[in-house]
């Protein structure tokens, strides 16, 4: 029996200049395996640096952000359907079920194709998307995001949430809807993904070697003397063993 193949992943690289400095520290020490980026915030340039400086820009996807900040296209800050005042609008506001219109739609491909264009000027190749408050799975945008994803030759693309206990019946049946059409399209690499608490909650519930992948989803943030944790009280390399040990296979 083998490990199951788990992907950490710490999101949100380029939002400031702490995340960065946490991130960094996890992604160069193992802790994490991946790191997505964000392109339209203040610590973007200081972010490619580091993983350039550092050597793992082979482990950046795009952290694609359509809530928060100030869009990359002229055509996205004049949408009302996405903008307040030339920024993007809060995720409270968002309204997934909402059918978007074809020129909508246009605006949002543009959008989606400045922030992946950004990243690579910067030297990322992008091996991964998925984005900031889990934007990209909206039933509303879903097709676009994947589609503009395909076009740019990225082929792993984040799944909804399928593991956890803090699921609401709707969201649950919009999660599975998602996923299938996400795998039928060959953009879904992992079977599960969820936070730490979610793939502890699964192995809990499952045997360990019927887990073949999964992804965790991850906010490196500093701690009490610099450790760098994941909104919990334990460090979060100690978290990630955990995680992991519960997916490895026990000695013969």
């Amino acid at each position: 029996m083998s490990s199951a193949q788990i992907i950490v992943t710490a999101d949100d690289f380029g939002l400031d200049a702490v995340s960065n400095a946490a991130i960094i520290d996890v992604l160069t020490s193992g802790v994490v395996s991946h790191t997505s980026i964000i392109v339209n915030m203040t610590a973007f340039d200081q972010a490619c640096d580091l993983a350039r400086s550092r050597g793992v820009v082979d482990r950046v996807g795009l952290h694609l952000n359509l809530t928060q900040g100030t869009p990359l296209t002229d055509a996205m800050r004049r949408s009302r359907t996405f903008c307040l005042d030339g920024e993007f609008a809060p995720p409270s506001r968002w309204k997934g079920l909402v059918p978007l219109t074809g020129s909508v739609r246009r605006v949002l491909a543009d959008e989606v194709r400045a922030q992946i264009a950004k990243a690579r000027s910067y030297g990322l190749p992008l091996t991964h998307l998925d984005s900031h408050n889990e934007i990209h799975i909206e039933p509303n945008v879903a097709a676009t995001v994947a589609a503009i994803a395909a076009e740019a030759g990225i082929t792993r693309l984040r799944p909804a949430r399928n593991c956890g206990e803090r699921r609401g019946s709707l969201r649950l049946v919009l999660h599975r809807r998602y996923n299938a059409w996400l795998k039928r399209r060959g953009l879904m690499r992992v079977h599960y993904f969820g936070t730490i608490d979610d793939l502890l909650w699964l192995a809990r519930r499952r045997q360990a070697a019927s887990i073949m992948s999964a992804e965790v989803m991850t906010h490196p943030s500093p701690g009490p003397q610099g450790i760098v944790g994941d909104g919990s009280s334990e460090p979060l390399a100690a978290r990630v063993r955990q995680l992991r040990a519960c997916f490895s296979p026990s000695p013969a």
